[in-house]
């Protein structure tokens, strides 16, 4: 169980894990997406004649 410095009611803290998940789901997602734009660009940037062969 977590102590907290300062005593919070049950939901403030829910609220700041919901902030913390919510800004660590967002880095997730934004880092996902440049995964899958990355992928993207190189299938498209690739020859098509390679794909035949």
């Amino acid at each position: 169980q977590v102590k907290y410095p300062y005593s919070l009611p049950p939901s403030e803290k829910v609220k700041i894990w919901n902030v913390r998940a919510q800004r660590r789901l967002q880095s997730y997602l934004s880092a996902f997406i440049n995964i899958m734009e990355n992928s993207a660009t190189n299938i498209v940037q690739c020859p098509p004649q390679s794909m035949d062969q």
